[in-house]
């Protein structure tokens, strides 16, 4: 979410935030682009999910390394 702010911040100062590899621009023409502004909050929204996918897993892990005996914390 950090990121999102920042850009946010960063296209109402004026500066047009370029993702090169997605083919992106935060604002065309000096205005704000919503088809960046959606596939961002996209991107970040797969991207918190995907954390909580991760220590979900890890949490599922560790208890199962309890309960062999094998954590060690």
């Amino acid at each position: 979410m950090d990121i999102l702010t920042t850009i946010k911040d960063l296209t109402a100062e004026g500066v047009n935030v370029i993702a090169q590899k997605e083919g992106l621009q935060t604002l065309v023409n000096g205005e704000p682009n919503p088809t960046a502004n959606l596939i961002l909050g996209i991107m970040a929204t797969l991207a918190e999910y995907e954390l909580m996918q991760i220590k979900e897993r890890q949490r599922e892990g560790i208890a199962i390394a309890k309960a062999e005996g094998k954590y060690k914390g």
